[in-house]
């Protein structure tokens, strides 16, 4: 009885020598591509047939400092022409093939958390049927990216935008829901 109390003993002092208590907060790097868009089957001026659509092209990001100083610092979340060249990004009408290639521009933003006063959108220029689908594609360091989502139509604005002192947010109201 008295050997199966040592070695119980000295089993558990093994397994707690054993034991690490460090906590990794970081994790190895991974490429995390975040993209998001609007695509209307309406001009901004209701009038045109054609109109601009802006999409938001970005990469997570993940440092052992603080984050709210990456977050000021475009290469944390933008990529770079040579890493996201033109011919590797477009958006595709999924129900007849046309493609549209992505342009980059510099936009405003006004100081917060993130880089400013420019932050680089994507832009292509073209008139939206309201009854397909459209497919944004991307090459990232080898990797096909895709994401695909309906025209939005019909849409109405129900309140503001979320600001900081306050609790309004933006809500739109689409027939069409997302696939």
């Amino acid at each position: 009885m008295l050997a199966i109390r040592v070695l119980a003993f000295v089993s558990t002092c093994i397994l707690l020598a054993a034991c690490s208590t460090d906590l990794e907060v970081t994790a190895p790097y991974k490429e995390i591509t975040v993209v998001y868009g609007l695509v209307s089957k309406t001009a901004s001026n209701g009038v045109d047939e054609q109109t601009r659509h802006y999409v938001k092209i970005n990469k997570a990001f993940l440092g052992d400092g603080d984050a709210l100083l990456y977050a000021l610092v475009p290469d944390s979340s933008e990529y770079s022409d040579e890493t996201l060249p033109p011919q590797d990004r477009y958006v595709e009408d999924v129900d007849n093939g046309a493609q549209y290639p992505l342009i980059d521009t510099l936009m405003p933003r006004d100081p917060g958390v993130f880089n400013s006063p420019l932050h680089k959108m994507y832009y292509f220029d073209a008139s939206i049927n309201q009854d397909h689908a459209y497919k944004v594609v991307l090459r990232v360091k080898g990797t096909t990216i895709e994401a695909t989502a309906p025209a939005v139509n019909n849409i109405t604005y129900v309140t503001g935008f979320l600001s900081e002192n306050g609790n309004q947010e933006l809500k739109l109201h689409s027939r069409r829901g997302l696939q």
